[in-house]
């Protein structure tokens, strides 16, 4: 499978994700911080592969528009990491969680656009089909690695 593919394949799932969330009760705090855990491991993958897979992959001479598009990203992964750690501390059962999670929700919204318009553009551009193909497997199997339950739980 294409990088491309596997990495536009995880932000469908973290959108499934974020509407779980959005349909789940607010008194329902164990779900809800279960769910949390899930979208903040899904997301913390994807930023990982991308800044350990994908960006190197491209940044060798990237067009001026690729080049952009990256520091922009990793903004936004700085501004998603700041949201998860601000979430953490709050927890479910506070007020304000369910407004962070929106602004969450907003910032990967955003992000993933970027990103469908900026590297994974850049990245069918400049790289052969067997080139995706080979750099998909890699992420897909960093994926499948990182999303393995730990173990006792």
């Amino acid at each position: 499978m294409l990088a491309t593919h596997v990495l536009e394949g995880n932000h469908r799932s973290l959108r499934k994700l974020f509407a779980r969330f959005r349909r789940l009760p607010s008194w329902s705090a164990a779900r809800r911080a279960i769910l949390f855990d899930e979208i903040k491991r899904s997301i913390r993958i994807q930023v990982s592969v991308e800044e350990e897979l994908l960006y190197p992959t491209l940044s060798g001479r990237p067009s001026p528009e690729g080049g952009a598009a990256f520091e922009d990203l990793l903004q936004h992964h700085f501004e998603i990491e700041e949201l998860l750690a601000e979430l953490a501390l709050l927890g479910p059962r506070d007020p304000s969680f369910d407004a962070g999670m929106r602004r969450l929700e907003k910032k990967t919204s955003s992000y993933f656009r970027e990103a469908r318009r900026g590297p994974y553009r850049e990245a069918r551009r400049r790289l052969s089909r067997r080139r995706l193909e080979e750099l998909g497997g890699k992420i897909r199997a960093r994926m499948d690695v990182a999303i393995l339950p730990v173990l006792g739980e």
